[in-house]
């Protein structure tokens, strides 16, 4: 008769247990739910450079190659352009928000010997996924910015070295032999600083 009455009364306790849980299902009703999330997209402009084989960018003049009879006299000093070797990648990841595109602007910091001009080309770029800047071919550098890519979109160029990026090549010439005959510096450490911005 315990037997019994303790079987009934299990019973009696999952039935109460049962109906309570089916009470407060609080989704037994709903064929759906919200969840309310909110997209903030920011801005994103970041700039990079990487070199593939890297010793230092050093950009020496050599004497004039041979034209003719009587040889190098008279010829002008050759351009000194940086070594394919040690070539630099300016990459980025670009997120814009509104119709204005980014640029990128380059400045050089350091007393440029005088008679002298530092150029810099930013080559063609090819964007991973979106739109990679365009180059604005060979600039000269000064010590205020000047830009030398523009229309860059939403995009980002890749980290390969050697494959990603603008590809910077750096020529630097004499472009007043009047002046090059009054400086009496050598050898000079001269920066160059790349910005991104819109």
């Amino acid at each position: 008769m315990r037997k019994l009455l303790l079987i009934f009364a299990a019973i009696g306790l999952m039935a109460g247990f049962a109906g309570k849980v089916m009470a407060t299902d609080p989704i037994s009703g709903n064929k759906s739910v919200t969840d309310p999330i909110t997209l903030g997209m920011p801005e994103i402009m970041d700039l990079g450079i990487i070199h593939g084989t890297f010793g230092g960018i050093a950009l020496n003049f050599v004497a004039p190659t041979a034209q003719s009879t009587p040889g190098t006299a008279g010829a002008a000093v050759a351009e000194a352009v940086s070594d394919p070797a040690k070539l630099g990648q300016l990459l980025y990841t670009s997120v814009i928000v509104t119709d204005s595109p980014h640029i990128i602007s380059a400045k050089y910091t350091g007393t440029m010997p005088a008679g002298t001009t530092l150029a810099v080309t930013a080559g063609d770029a090819t964007a991973v996924d979106g739109t990679a800047g365009t180059s604005k071919g060979k600039k000269d550098l000064a010590t205020t910015d000047v830009t030398i890519i523009d229309a860059i979109g939403s995009c980002y160029t890749g980290t390969t070295s050697g494959s990603s990026g603008h590809t910077l090549t750096y020529a630097w010439r004499v472009s007043s032999y009047a002046d090059v005959i009054k400086s009496t510096t050598q050898t000079v450490p001269i920066t160059v600083t790349y910005t991104i911005s819109d």
